[in-house]
């Protein structure tokens, strides 16, 4: 695993178009290759314009199970449809690192983030999030994947 130093960022409100489910966490991978699948179809379908890459959102994390969402960030707010919600991620000061390696390292990656947060005296809120700044290959090396993990804070 090779992550950035973590430092504090203050993010901006940004509107999406998310699914969100509570799921086991070992169905994390199928909900995200469903859901980014369907975001896509809605988006190519009614031309909306997707300002960056795919987020994953971590809404709340309870035992083994995982509150999450797969969202596209949107150029401006549209309206939903059946699980497709619009939302903005919302303003405020986070934590951030950036991962460079496999999403099997992204867990890791955020207790590295978390650490970090509790060492320097600051609270986290429940909300986190990862943007995917490269998207793998089918077959491809994991290795080359660039993922930026917030973390948003109470303070």
């Amino acid at each position: 695993m090779d992550t950035t130093e973590p430092e504090l960022v203050t993010t901006n409100a940004q509107p999406m178009i998310e699914i969100r489910e509570s799921l086991p966490m070992d169905q994390i991978t199928a909900f995200f290759d469903r859901a980014y699948s369907r975001l896509g179809e809605y988006v190519a379908a009614r031309h909306v314009a997707v300002s960056g890459p795919p987020y994953g959102i971590s809404h709340c994390v309870q035992g083994e199970t995982i509150d999450v969402s797969a969202a596209l960030p949107v150029a401006e707010q549209v309206s939903g449809e059946a699980e497709i919600r619009p939302v903005v991620l919302p303003a405020g000061r986070a934590a951030t690192l950036t991962l460079t390696g496999s999403y099997d390292d992204i867990a890791p990656a955020y207790e590295t983030l978390l650490g970090w947060i509790t060492a320097h005296g600051h609270r986290p809120a429940e909300l986190a999030w990862e943007q995917y700044l490269t998207m793998p290959e089918p077959g491809g090396d994991q290795q080359g994947n660039v993922t930026q993990l917030f973390w948003l804070l109470e303070d």
